[in-house]
């Protein structure tokens, strides 16, 4: 995928594997600061807003060659493209699980 960083065109490579490290170290990242609670009704997890972007910007470094600079420095719009992409390696479709 091509993005630009600060004006300049730059080529994202992928991973094409989200792995349970990366996962581990995602979820300790976006619920580092989280109370959860088991209600009569269901659960209630709190979560900070800071801590999913946080661990947002760390799955796109972990499932990427960009890194923790370069993600800061990437235009919101390419940003969120790249996280839509993430999200479909990290979430594929039950079909593709199965294979």
């Amino acid at each position: 995928m091509l993005v630009k960083i600060n004006g300049s065109e730059r080529t994202v490579n992928f991973k094409e594997v989200y792995t349970r490290k990366i996962d581990r170290e995602f979820n300790d990242i976006l619920f580092k600061n989280t109370n959860a609670s088991i209600l009569e009704q269901g659960k209630d997890i709190q979560l900070n807003p800071t801590d999913i972007q946080k661990a947002q910007d760390f799955l796109i470094s972990a499932m990427s060659d960009l890194t923790p600079e370069e993600v800061d420095m990437l235009a919101m719009e390419d940003y969120q493209n790249i996280l839509g992409l993430v999200g479909k390696i990290k979430n594929p479709p039950k079909s593709a699980q199965a294979s």
